[in-house]
């Protein structure tokens, strides 16, 4: 792993970068260049591939970290570095043409169409929403459909791809830049091309025998924790500053505002702690070369969405402590909150996935 010294600097760099990169609706290339050059677009995939090889935990924390600092290049880099899973699952010359160079990976799990080439290949064509990353992305991951109504995943090159930047104008996590991508007939040579569903992975590392859905609901919670303890710490700057205009002294002096910064706090040091055990659970069965029992993927999902729900509860309880002061387009504490909003819309950590949970995958965890 880049040393902390490293993650700090780094965090520094999208801190500053973070206001710009929101008003040009992408990360700027000042941040991009910081993750990329510290390897955070290969957080995932081993060092062989030029990869930093962490730990599902300790990749989960450096999300957290990197989104505290700006939510959006924690977004991204959560984004462009999670597609290495892929690599223990295709043609080891496909996986270290994709991900040998560590630079960011964007795609889409929505399916467009694959039609069979001559020489074992596919000829794909389609258009894919919510690519986040697509401006700077190196490589694309998408799903198509082959005439037998199966799913393929390919790798294609960013040259063969076209970005859609009008699709993308939003409020909240704005700078991920998570725009539409379209793909016209591109030849995907067989070694890029593979069937995460058929067999054990090509590699042996414990990342890529994590489910990919525990793997993708973990990495994405992460970036709620971050961007909760931004809040926290945003607002109990704004509560020690300022003055309301109904009342008198500081907004910290009101027992209220305090009993809500600290209970905000509790909640969001305690949702960060349940996601940290749950992945070191799911990690060491990984480790030990095992399939996780039920209950244990069940706790990642539980985790990933109770950070999820934290994050929306902060962003409601700060925003009305802050009240018009988040309003301001200048205000960090209002782009955090926003950002908050946005990163639990996701489907992977909405509240529906807890329907997918069997009761009895809820003892013995």
């Amino acid at each position: 792993m880049a040393p902390s010294t490293d993650l700090r600097r780094v965090s520094e760099v999208l801190a500053a970068e973070a206001a710009a990169g929101e008003e040009a609706g992408r990360l700027t290339p000042t941040a991009v260049d910081a993750l990329r050059g510290a390897g955070l677009f290969a957080l995932h995939q081993p060092p062989d591939l030029g990869g930093l090889g962490l730990s599902l935990p300790a990749a989960c924390r450096t999300i957290a970290t990197l989104a505290e600092a700006d939510g959006a290049a924690g977004w991204a880099a959560m984004i462009g570095a999670g597609p290495a899973w892929f690599s223990g699952h295709m043609d080891p010359d496909g996986a270290a043409e994709v991900f040998g160079g560590g630079g960011a990976v964007a795609g889409s799990g929505q399916p467009g169409r694959a039609v069979p080439a001559d020489d074992g290949g596919w000829r794909i064509e389609g258009r894919w929403r919510w690519c986040s990353g697509a401006p700077w992305a190196e490589w694309f991951t998408f799903n198509a459909i082959d005439p037998d109504g199966e799913v393929v995943t390919v790798a294609v090159p960013a040259a063969r791809v076209t970005i859609h930047p009008e699709t993308w104008d939003v409020r909240g996590l704005r700078a991920t830049a998570s725009c539409d991508a379209s793909v016209d007939g591109a030849l995907v040579p067989a070694h890029r091309a593979f069937r995460v569903a058929e067999g054990p992975p090509e590699r042996d590392e414990p990342v890529f025998h994590l489910g990919f859905e525990a793997f993708a609901q973990a990495t994405m919670a992460a970036v709620p924790v971050g961007l909760a303890r931004h809040a926290v710490a945003l607002a109990v700057a704004l509560a020690l500053d300022k003055e309301p205009t109904h009342g008198s002294g500081r907004l910290a002096d009101d027992p209220l505002t305090r009993r809500t910064l600290a209970a905000t706090a509790a909640a969001v040091d305690a949702a960060a702690a349940g996601l940290d055990a749950a992945t070191m659970a799911i990690w060491e069965a990984a480790v030990a070369g095992e399939d996780a029992p039920a209950p244990v993927r069940a706790g990642v999902r539980l985790a990933a969405v109770h950070a999820t729900r934290t994050g929306a509860a902060a962003a409601a309880d700060l925003g009305a402590l802050a009240g018009m002061s988040a309003l301001d387009r200048s205000s960090v504490l209002g782009r955090v909150l926003a950002d908050l909003a946005a990163a639990g819309l996701n489907a992977l950590l909405t509240e529906a996935r807890l329907a997918e949970v069997d009761p009895a995958d809820l003892l013995h965890r």
